[in-house]
């Protein structure tokens, strides 16, 4: 879904638009969530509780650390744009968080 702006570091331009379309109609890091699940399954795959607990809790910080960074990126390149999306939608889990 996003194209040309999907890039693996933190930047933003004033040009890009807001991708609200599949998934980012529901959450804004639809990707970020995947990953925190994919960690989270792992870890239950290890068939042991704390195994889930220690691969998700750092994967998890280290998702939520980028998606500060990049949510200050993108309020401050689109501006009054990126705010209305992120009051429609939550971060990670629709309707929650």
């Amino acid at each position: 879904m996003l194209g040309q702006h999907f890039t693996g570091d933190v930047k933003a331009s004033a040009d890009q638009p807001v991708i609200d379309k599949g998934a980012y109609r529901w959450v804004r890091h639809p990707s970020y969530t995947g990953g925190i699940l994919m960690y989270f399954g792992t870890g239950l795959a290890l068939t042991n509780w704390l195994s889930a607990v220690v691969m998700t809790i750092p994967g998890a910080a280290g998702y939520i650390y980028r998606v500060y960074v990049e949510e200050k990126a993108l309020q401050a390149n689109l501006g009054g744009r990126y705010q209305e999306y992120m009051r429609r939608t939550k971060r990670f889990v629709p309707f929650v968080f």
